[in-house]
């Protein structure tokens, strides 16, 4: 983030060194970037769609919180030009301070007013009707919504089984799945397996809720009939009390942001050119604050 040091006499003392590295592939890139974008369309940062006064079509962007509310992030990226701002508490003096409900929010609105004031000045850095073309490498596929296979029938624990949901087109980096299967989930578990079918059967058995261990283990002997098998579902339970909605995965890798920045042959190697702004301590709380980071793609 530092491009120069010099001393008092005007002697350059150090000198940013430009270069760059290649890190993702252009597929990967272009997948990535995709993705993100959904978290400025339809996400957790879709404040930042309605207060930029730039066009967002090509923006990507990604939110963070910390543990008990004590920090939120925001990193949003044009293909020009990425910035990344954070609220939080430095805690030092071992308060024990977390942020409110809004906090999120009011951090995007502060990234919004900060990059409206840069698009003034360096409107051209921004780069906002670039764009990514499509590699050959991607392969365009349509799948079903919940399993992240093509719609399909097959046989699952002596019982016929069939997707014909909504469907969702998915990018995937030189493959394509397979055709439907039954198990389709990494990970799954027979238990998983017939909690997602009897679901898409009409049953009513809590399917892609999250629930605790114990809430796991009174289903799993709901659905038993022998002390074997109540035991082999408690242990499956607690293995994986996530995996009650890890059936619904691929609708989760769907929807979900992943943590890459903005990615393009030069956005993903490192800044060649970056400068730094941070902002003042937040009249909100004399013990909180907020900062920003600027960089630009070459």
């Amino acid at each position: 983030m530092i491009s120069s040091i010099t001393d008092p006499s005007g002697k350059a003392i150090y000198k940013h060194k430009g270069g760059s590295t290649k890190v993702f592939s252009k597929s990967t890139a272009y997948i990535m970037q995709k993705m993100l974008h959904g978290v400025v369309t339809r996400g957790t940062g879709t404040t930042v769609n309605y207060l930029a006064n730039f066009n967002t079509d090509n923006m990507i962007a990604k939110t963070g919180t910390s543990n008990d509310d004590k920090d939120i992030w925001f990193i949003g990226s044009t293909p020009g030009l990425t910035m990344a701002s954070w609220m939080g508490y430095d805690n030092n003096y071992g308060h024990s301070f977390s942020l409110g409900a809004n906090q999120s929010r009011l951090n995007e609105t502060y990234w919004s007013a900060s990059m409206n004031a840069i698009y003034q000045l360096i409107p051209g850095k921004f780069k906002l009707h670039q764009t990514l073309a499509r590699p050959s490498n991607v392969k365009a596929v349509k799948v079903n919504a919940l399993t992240g296979l093509p719609n399909g029938s097959g046989t699952f624990n002596g019982k016929t089984v069939k997707t014909s949901g909504d469907t969702v087109t998915s990018l995937y980096n030189g493959w394509t799945p397979s055709a439907f299967k039954p198990e389709f989930a990494i990970g799954g578990t027979f238990n998983n397996y017939r909690l997602f079918w009897n679901y898409m059967d009409g049953a009513n058995n809590g399917y892609g809720k999250v629930t605790s261990v114990k809430s796991a283990d009174a289903s799993a002997n709901a659905e038993t009939t022998t002390k074997a098998e109540q035991d082999a579902a408690k242990k499956a339970a607690t293995a994986s009390s996530a995996a009650s909605s890890s059936s619904s995965s691929v609708s989760a890798v769907r929807s979900s942001s992943s943590s890459i920045l903005y990615s393009s042959s030069a956005a993903a190697s490192s800044s060649s050119s970056a400068s730094s702004y941070s902002a003042p301590t937040t009249p909100a709380s004399s013990s909180s604050a907020v900062s920003s980071s600027v960089s630009t793609q070459q």
